[in-house]
């Protein structure tokens, strides 16, 4: 059977946890509640201070001189800014909300894709075994015939029960690749 890199590296929880770690849905939630985070704290500031320093040399004097200067905006400082803060924690509370359907769906995708895998992998095991067995029954049935114990159309149906076993494990390992290229999308695995 085929190795792939999900059968020998992931389990499920390391499965969920790569794929939250790389994700880029997840990266861009985050961000949207690290944006909504600084503009709720941007409205929360009231004194808002610009400090400027000024060094400069004047002819008039002959002297070198240092100057500051505080300037603040009037309107933050004298306006009322409810609606803004309100505003600002709303958007807050929809980017975490947002942030809980992307990572639960994201955990939905991974586990389905996971379970898939598995499946696929205990399938192509049995198809395998399957084969193994169809391929001793054809040895069997050849030295049968050889001996006249058998008739040829027998023989030829055991044939036919070899080259199922033989397409049915081709099948199964094409699932598995497929199962296996979803689980990678899942997580987020590039290769």
């Amino acid at each position: 059977m085929a190795r792939c890199f999900a059968q020998e590296e992931f389990g499920l929880k390391q499965s969920i946890d790569y794929a939250l770690e790389h994700s880029p849905q997840i990266k861009i939630a985050q961000n949207k509640i690290k944006k909504a985070e600084f503009r709720l704290a941007e409205q929360g500031r009231r004194l808002d201070f610009d400090i400027s320093v000024h060094y400069g040399y004047s002819p008039l004097t002959d002297k070198t001189g240092m100057s500051f200067g505080f300037t603040q905006d009037l309107e933050k400082l004298l306006g009322s800014n409810k609606n803004q803060i309100k505003q600002a924690e709303l958007d807050l509370d929809t980017a975490i909300q947002e942030y809980i359907i992307v990572k639960d769906r994201l955990i939905k995708q991974v586990c389905s894709a996971y379970y898939q895998l598995e499946d696929s992998r205990s399938s192509c095991g049995l198809k395998e075994k399957e084969l193994a067995l169809a391929q001793k029954s054809w040895e069997f049935a050849q030295e049968k015939f050889n001996l006249g114990r058998i008739s040829l159309n027998e023989l030829l149906n055991c044939q036919k029960r070899l080259w199922q076993a033989e397409y049915a494990k081709n099948q199964c390992r094409s699932e598995l690749e497929k199962a296996s290229l979803k689980f990678y999308k899942a997580i987020g695995k590039q290769d």
